[in-house]
């Protein structure tokens, strides 16, 4: 097998310098690549049915131009990655056969300032020229029917983008995170999309599909909206106020993140859900009404929220997803609804202001105690807020300390754990650094991996005797220099 692969290698290595082999016909299951010297530059290409592809060139710097044939054969398609990080390259043009410039094919060029999109050009790729930070304008042909998602995200110096008639579908974050952009335009004729104030629409004006990256001020979504979809007010930095129409039902991943700006945004009544990473780093966020229509809150949705100091989670929410708060270091209060059945991990994560969680009377499966975050019975205590300092105790008749339940909470100084109290979760005091001691009762029979982990100030733990000496102080992450004790 070593022989025959070696072979094959050999053969792929003589027919990239000789180009001998028919097109599509691969060596050693891979597809085989020529090379041809043309315009001072060695292309790299491979062969499709209708022609040539281009794979790589070297040297790709300043003004380049790619050849019409290749091997003989017109070039119809720039290959995945072909110019990807080739930040010396600050001009490409294209022979009119191009038809497709695919995935992340001009990546990373950032010194790429100008680039001629051949007429005959149909289709861009996936994140094709993402990062092309210095790319000051895209004039897009009349034939063009396909940018895919990404295509020009963080193409900072874009100022205007231009539709033609025939483009028909735009990817998600097509032109996400471009902080100059101040306008998109679209024709009559285009029967996919509109335009008005500079903004992106469905032709229909339902779908709110992306605001330009340097739209600043206030911003009211026209009342003909019902969607908006995800990116589509990814990064628009200068933006201070948004109002959606009461008609919108459904809003993307992803919608408002990092409009760092930001300080308010009126979700209107009829919203269904706020899905992942929606409102993730809008530091300058101050205030935010739920609607009583959301039932969901999705991953991430208000990470970084610094701004925030107040939240209240409507009764119709019943899952909360992971890390939906985290990083919120101005968060002091959080009510939960009634409807609240799940919470995921590392939720409040990091938010070292956190005083209080409350939760609705009616609600069936947590409650809250003195601001500590319980389940209904009062069982198994779930959060303590990382703004909480002190001593604290853990009221009687509780049964398990929940996994990170003490997460963060660097304010602490000491906890006491009443009897019968028989096991603590992972992670369950992380962080806790300013935590001196803590006594666990002799019922606990169950500790936790990493429980102790990065409390660098314990001095002191009570065990009972049938730890002592157990595993499962070690994997605790008990710091060195701690006294474990069992009296």
């Amino acid at each position: 097998m070593k022989t025959g692969k070696a072979f094959m290698g050999l053969l792929a290595a003589w027919i990239l310098a000789a180009g001998g082999m028919a097109a599509g016909q691969t060596a050693g299951g891979e597809t085989v690549k020529y090379i041809e010297t043309a315009n001072g530059v060695d292309w790299i290409y491979s062969m499709a049915r209708s022609g040539a592809v281009v794979e790589s060139a070297s040297p790709a710097e300043g003004a380049v131009a790619v050849p019409e044939t290749l091997g003989g054969s017109p070039v119809v398609a720039i290959g995945k990655e072909a110019f990807k990080s080739c930040s010396s390259m600050t001009s490409v043009r294209m022979p009119e056969t191009v038809s497709f410039v695919g995935e992340a094919a001009f990546e990373h060029c950032s010194g790429l300032e100008v680039v001629r999109l051949p007429d005959g050009l149909s289709r861009i790729g996936d994140e094709a020229f993402r990062y092309c930070s210095a790319l000051a304008s895209v004039a897009f042909p009349s034939n063009l029917t396909q940018i895919g998602k990404e295509a020009f995200w963080a193409c900072g110096g874009l100022e205007s983008v231009e539709l033609p008639d025939s483009v028909a579908q735009i990817g998600s974050g097509a032109f996400g995170g471009c902080s100059g952009l101040e306008e998109f335009r679209v024709g009559d004729g285009n029967r996919s999309f509109a335009s008005e104030d500079g903004v992106l629409f469905s032709k229909d004006m339902s779908t709110l599909v992306c605001c330009p990256g340097g739209k600043r001020g206030a911003y009211a979504v026209p009342a003909s909206v019902t969607a908006v979809a995800g990116w589509a007010f990814y990064g628009c930095g200068g933006l201070t106020a948004v109002a959606l129409p009461e008609g919108v039902v459904d809003i993307g991943d992803w919608t408002f993140a990092h409009c760092n700006g930001l300080a308010s945004v009126y979700l209107g009544s009829s919203l269904a859900g706020i899905g992942r990473e929606v409102f993730s780093g809008c530091g300058g966020l101050r205030s935010l009404v739920i609607p009583e229509s959301v039932a969901s809150i999705g991953r991430h949705a208000f990470a970084e929220c610094h701004g925030l100091e107040s939240l209240a989670i409507p009764d119709r929410v019943e899952s909360i997803g992971a890390d939906a708060l985290a990083y919120c270091s101005g968060l002091k209060s959080v009510t939960l609804g009634s409807g609240v059945s799940q919470i995921g991990g590392e939720v409040f994560w990091l938010c070292g202001n956190l005083e209080e969680i409350r939760v609705a009377a009616g609600n069936r499966n947590y409650t809250a105690a003195d601001g500590v975050l319980f389940s209904k019975d009062m069982k198994t205590l779930v959060c303590c807020p990382g703004g909480r300092g002190g001593a604290y105790a853990v009221p009687p008749g509780v049964a398990a300390i929940g996994n990170e339940a003490f997460y963060n909470c660097r304010k602490l100084s000491s906890v006491s754990i009443p009897d019968g109290v028989a096991s603590v979760g992972r992670e369950a005091f992380f962080g806790c650094r300013e935590l001196e001691s803590v006594a666990f009762p002799d019922s606990l029979a169950s500790l936790g991996a990493n429980a102790f982990a990065g409390c660098k100030g314990l001095k002191k733990l009570r065990v009972p005797k049938a730890l002592q000496g157990s595993p499962m102080l070690a994997t605790a992450k008990v710091p060195s220099g701690c006294e474990i004790t069992t009296e």
